[in-house]
């Protein structure tokens, strides 16, 4: 076991690294809502503006109320899940091949994987899911068949679904397992367990529509929001391969950058078409990294889902498959296959770690700037209805600021109408360009900035991946 606890370890230290940066938007919404609401709150009210189940705000707000709602804090609860995720991958593996060195494999890949250890530190529900459908696809490769495991079966079911609606595209690998293998009796244990899931979203539904039919609003509102989300498309698949192998990094040229993931694909592929020989044995696996992919592409031509960071729940099926192929290759060339997987991972994680903009928006020194900069006469203006949640969770007040728009797009008469409000007895105005592109695509805040005498004087670019920040004076 020493082996082991050496991987867990080598995956707490990688999680760690570079853990203190600033918030990007959806943490800071994630982070907003754990802080500012009660747990009922989170429930009945901030969900009606959130289209997520409530179980990891609920956590969030627990975690916080024990070490603090500061940025740092709170990201050491998905480092904990991340760290978590080794051992049930470990021990699937070892349940279906009985060796411990497959284990040890699938362990260490998961341990060093670029994509789950960027999500490892990332505030948001995705690297819990990946924790969750380890955990419930560990329980059904027990051994044992006892009450206390469908139970707790029943239970992780529970968890998954109200942890992100994304898991319903795992479901139905529960199902088609025993379906496919003809094994009724397993088949009918998992329906009962489903069965408590089915009477909690009962009660639930009334909550969930309301949550469909505001993103349906939203999707109708933003023209381009379902290429962010994510629509069902061969560039969508693409990049989700490219992620799922060097992480969440990209980078110019793009040839290069294409040609580092083909080169490191090579061994990936080597090693699950050596699993691909013995799909029968194997099929839980295949069958949790190939389904929901499948679905959830299809399902994106209905409503946009497919974005490869809400299906990272398939990666340690992935690796898991990875290290069951090496296991049927000498051993030369296992050695020399999996050398180059950990290769491939060191340096897609050594770029994350090492290059600023492949880490997250940085609002936090954005907002330490404009706050130690800004005259008593200054105002901070977004394309938003109000301030975006990062900047809310960095200011300190010292600076008036707002959003320039009257609803999610920019209405011409109205977002006039309010920026003439805000600005009155203004001469200086630090301005936002994140989020104009879909929500102000016609420039109407900065013409009416202009025909109100403000001119541009500065341009800042210093704060990764939030876009430039321009200071208009009059």
């Amino acid at each position: 076991m020493k082996k082991l606890y050496f991987i867990i370890f080598l995956g707490l230290i990688l999680r760690v690294l570079y853990l203190n940066q600033s918030l990007w938007l959806d943490e800071a919404i994630s982070v907003l809502a754990a802080r500012d609401f009660s747990y009922y709150g989170i429930i009945f009210d901030f969900l009606r503006i959130d289209n997520h189940p409530p179980l990891f705000y609920l956590l969030l707000r627990f975690w916080g109320s024990i070490f603090g709602f500061t940025d740092l804090a709170l990201r050491f609860l998905p480092v904990i899940l991340g760290v978590l995720l080794i051992y049930p991958i470990y021990r699937i593996t070892e349940n279906i091949t009985a060796n411990k060195n497959s284990a040890f494999v699938a362990a260490l890949l998961t341990a060093t994987s670029p994509i789950l250890v960027y999500y490892s530190q990332e505030i948001r529900m995705y690297i819990l899911i990946t924790l969750l459908c380890a955990l419930q696809i560990y329980l059904i490769t027990l051994k044992k068949d006892n009450l206390s495991k469908w139970i707790l079966i029943s239970l992780v079911n529970c968890l998954l679904f109200f942890s992100d609606y994304i898991t319903v595209f795992f479901f139905p690998v529960l199902i088609l397992y025993p379906l496919i293998l003809k094994d009724f009796n397993l088949l009918r244990k998992i329906i009962l367990s489903l069965i408590p899931l089915g009477v909690l979203f009962t009660f639930w539904f009334p909550q969930f529509n309301q949550q469909i039919i505001k993103n349906n609003e939203l999707v109708s509102l933003f023209p381009k929001w379902e290429a962010v989300i994510g629509g069902a498309s061969i560039k969508n698949l693409i990049i989700a391969w490219a992620k799922f192998i060097l992480g969440r990094i990209s980078f110019e040229p793009k040839l290069f950058y294409y040609g580092l993931v083909g080169i490191f694909s090579l061994p990936v592929l080597a090693g699950i078409y050596n699993a691909a020989r013995n799909v029968k044995k194997y099929l839980l696996i295949w069958l949790w990294f190939i389904f929901p992919v499948i679905s959830g592409f299809l399902f994106s031509f209905y409503i946009p889902v497919f974005n490869y960071f809400r299906f990272i729940f398939v990666v340690p099926a992935l690796l898991i498959l990875i290290a069951l192929g090496l296991r049927d290759m000498k051993r030369n060339i296992m050695r020399l296959v999996l050398g180059l997987i950990v290769l491939g991972n060191i340096i897609g994680l050594s770029i994350y770690y090492f290059d600023p903009s492949q880490q997250r928006e940085n609002w936090r020194q954005a907002v330490s700037f404009i706050e130690q900069n800004a005259k008593f006469d200054d105002i901070v203006i977004f394309e938003f209805r109000e301030e975006v949640a990062p900047y809310r969770f960095y200011k300190k007040n010292i600076v008036d600021s707002t959003g320039a728009l009257d609803s999610y797009t920019a209405n011409r008469q109205k977002t006039e109408n309010k920026l003439m409000q805000n600005i009155q007895n203004k001469n200086g105005i630090f301005y936002f360009e994140y989020l104009r592109d879909l929500s102000d695509p016609e420039r109407i805040v900065e013409q009416k900035l202009q025909s109100e005498g403000f001119n541009k004087k500065d341009v800042y670019n210093d704060f990764h991946n939030i876009g430039q920040v321009t200071y208009w004076h009059k």
